[in-house]
C-alpha cells in the first residue's frame, strides 16, 4: 500500500514501524503505516486530499475492500466501523499534522481483501495473546476462529516491554544477553535474535521483549514467580495432586505448565508456564526413560511417574 501511495502522488514517504510506547497501536502489530504528507506543504495537503476523498467516498467502499479500519490526519478521524459519524475530532497524542495513519485489518495487512486478489477474503481475526497483557504471537495465515482467552501470567519481570523500533538502555541490555550487537536500537537483527530465543526457550513467539521473554533473558528482573519456592520434588506432588486429570499439551500455558516445566527440573530459563517444543522433547525423553507410552503430552501417568519417592 505505501509502495503504491508514492507512485500514484509522487510525494512523502512511507513508515511502518515505530516504537509506539504509549498505548495500543496496529504499528505494534505490523498492520499500521504513515505517509508523511504535511499540512503546511501545499503539495502533500493536496495528495492526502485527493486519496482521503478516494478512499472514503461512496460510504468507504474503497476503504472497505483495501481493508482500512481507520485513518487520522489533521486532528480528525475517520473510521469504516463508525460510517455513520463521518470525520470526527481527534484528540490522541498526536495531531498527525504531518502525517497520514493508516490502520488495516488483519486481512488488509496480509494483502487478502477484495482491492488486492479480486475476491471476498476469509474472515482473519489476526493474532492471540497467550499471557494477558502480553503481545499476540506472530503469525502469517488467517486465523479463521476467535481468540481463545488468555491465560493469567505466571510470571512477571520489571522490564517494560519493547517493541521493534525502540532504543534505549533496555534494548542494549537484551541484545548483551542475546549475544548479538549491543547498538540499544531494537531494529531487525534484534528481532530476529528475539524470535530464535523465543523459540529455543518456549516462550510465545511474539518478537516483542515482553514479559516472559524478560524473565526468561534477565532472571534478576523477575517479581514474580507463581511457583517460587518449588523443588522439582515439590512440584511433581504438586502436579500430581491439582493437574493428574488434565492432558496438557503443545501450547497450552499457565502455572500447570510451568510446575510441570519445574517438575522436570527444566532449565530457569525455559520455565516459561508455555508447553513449547522444549517441553514437549522434555516429555518425550521422560516417557522413554520411564517406559511410559510414546508421546509428548502429559497425563496422569506422567504425574503419577514424577511423583513417585
Amino acid at each position: 500500500m505505501g509502495a503504491r501511495l508514492i507512485k500514484t502522488y509522487g510525494v512523502g514517504s512511507i513508515g511502518a514501524g515505530r516504537s509506539c510506547s504509549t498505548g495500543t497501536s496496529e504499528h505494534k502489530e505490523g498492520r499500521a503505516l504513515d505517509w508523511t504528507v504535511n499540512v503546511d506543504n501545499a503539495a502533500q495537503r493536496r495528495a492526502a486530499g485527493d486519496f482521503l476523498g478516494w478512499l472514503t467516498a461512496n460510504s468507504g467502499v474503497k476503504a472497505r475492500r483495501l481493508g482500512v479500519m481507520y485513518v487520522i490526519y489533521n486532528s480528525r478521524i475517520w473510521s469504516a466501523y463508525r460510517l455513520s459519524e463521518g470525520w470526527r475530532s481527534y484528540t490522541g497524542y498526536s495531531a498527525h499534522t504531518d502525517h497520514i495513519h493508516i490502520s488495516l485489518s488483519w486481512a488488509g495487512a496480509r494483502g487478502n481483501t477484495s482491492f488486492w486478489t479480486g475476491k471476498v477474503g476469509a474472515v482473519d481475526y489476526g493474532r492471540c495473546s497467550t499471557f494477558t497483557g502480553q503481545p499476540a504471537t506472530l503469525r502469517r495465515s488467517p486465523r479463521p476462529v476467535p481468540c481463545a482467552p488468555t491465560t493469567a501470567a505466571v510470571k512477571r519481570s520489571s522490564y517494560a516491554t519493547s517493541y521493534y523500533g525502540a532504543t534505549g538502555t533496555a534494548v542494549e541490555r537484551a541484545q548483551r544477553r542475546l549475544e548479538i550487537g549491543a547498538t540499544g536500537s531494537f531494529g531487525g537483527a534484534t528481532w530476529s535474535a528475539v524470535k530464535d530465543y523465543q523459540k529455543s526457550h518456549d516462550l510465545p513467539r511474539t518478537g516483542a521483549l515482553d514479559g516472559p521473554t524478560w524473565s526468561s533473558l534477565v532472571p534478576s528482573s523477575l517479581s514474580y514467580d507463581a511457583v517460587e519456592g518449588f523443588t522439582a520434588r515439590k512440584a511433581a506432588r504438586y502436579g500430581f495432586n491439582h493437574y493428574a486429570d488434565r492432558v496438557l499439551t503443545k501450547h497450552e500455558a499457565g502455572k500447570a505448565v510451568l510446575v510441570l516445566q519445574t517438575a522436570l527440573d527444566a532449565p530457569r530459563s525455559k520455565r516459561s508456564g508455555y508447553y513449547g517444543a522444549a517441553t514437549i522433547a522434555a516429555v518425550k525423553r521422560f516417557r522413554s526413560d520411564n517406559a511410559l507410552s510414546p508421546g509428548g503430552t502429559t497425563d496422569r501417568s506422567v504425574w503419577k511417574t514424577l511423583a513417585l519417592p
